[in-house]
């Protein structure tokens, strides 16, 4: 795994980690709270790729969103998604997005459709992964910035981004509890604010004409599985895979999410060279 930190048009620091491997890349958009090791899991049961994982801005390490800076419009994740692959020197790959990554990734896809080889949303409606709960999702923001990550805040974030089986899983539930206390407070509630003005597309799926994969967890606590299962009803070249009793499936099972997950890369590639 090695590094690249990629400067935007404005200056800012994007952070990446990517593999080298053969076939086309895969550009991977982690959730909000999820900087790009929590993909490592899953990418490790996955065979050698080219896989860029991209840190969102103020999340891992990207640059900290400046304190002036009270939110950042949802439409600077595209364009850094753009300047990430652009600074690769790639036209055409695969997007993987996960939670609010998905939406990222739809709006991405949506604006440039022709650089999109394949989609795979991860616990991804459409509408916004906090958009059922969004006095909750204020509530814990407002929480965050007034107190930082004391065990409530912290407790109170896990219990939601867990399913109950992750949950009582002392180990994985102490990793992400890490990974979350290295989140700076300050940018996690710009970059929270921001994301909570991401339009909806649910109406759009529609238009996503390349293959696209959903995995939904049947026991996610933010992306109502009813949601997303509605949701790929609608994808012109849908496939959905399931996983009963979990939640975000890539680091929940990400040895079975890796799976499905490779199928769908190798099969998009294969139809897109019979073309």
């Amino acid at each position: 795994m090695r590094q690249l930190q990629v400067i935007t048009s404005d200056g800012m620091r994007v952070n990446t980690l990517f593999t080298d491997g053969p076939g086309r890349p895969v550009l991977f958009l982690g959730s909000f709270l999820m900087p790009a090791e929590t993909w490592l899991p899953l990418l490790s049961s996955l065979p050698s790729r080219h896989c860029i994982l991209m840190d969102l801005r103020g999340q891992g390490e990207s640059d900290p969103i400046p304190v002036s800076q009270t939110s950042v419009p949802f439409t600077t994740h595209v364009r850094d998604a753009y300047a990430v692959m652009a600074a690769f020197g790639h036209r055409q790959y695969h997007v993987v997005g996960l939670g609010m990554g998905g939406q990222v990734a739809i709006e991405a896809t949506l604006q440039r459709p022709g650089r999109v080889l394949s989609l795979t949303l991860i616990s991804c409606h459409g509408n916004g992964e906090w958009s059922s709960r969004m006095e909750e999702f204020t509530a814990f923001l407002d929480a965050l910035n007034s107190q930082g990550w004391v065990e409530p805040v912290l407790d109170r974030v896990l219990m939601r981004i867990l399913s109950p089986t992750a949950y009582a899983d002392e180990e994985l539930r102490h990793g992400m509890a890490r990974q979350l206390r290295g989140l700076e407070p300050t940018s996690v509630v710009s970059l929270g604010r921001g994301l909570a003005t991401c339009p909806s597309r649910r109406h759009d799926f529609t238009m996503l004409s390349m293959p696209v994969l959903a995995l939904i967890g049947g026991a996610d606590q933010l992306a109502d599985p009813v949601l997303q299962r509605r949701a790929a009803q609608d994808l012109p070249r849908g496939t959905v895979v399931e996983f009963p009793g979990w939640g975000h499936p890539s680091w929940e099972q990400p040895v079975r999410a890796a799976e499905h997950l490779q199928a769908h890369l190798t099969a998009a590639e294969a139809a897109a060279a019979s073309r």
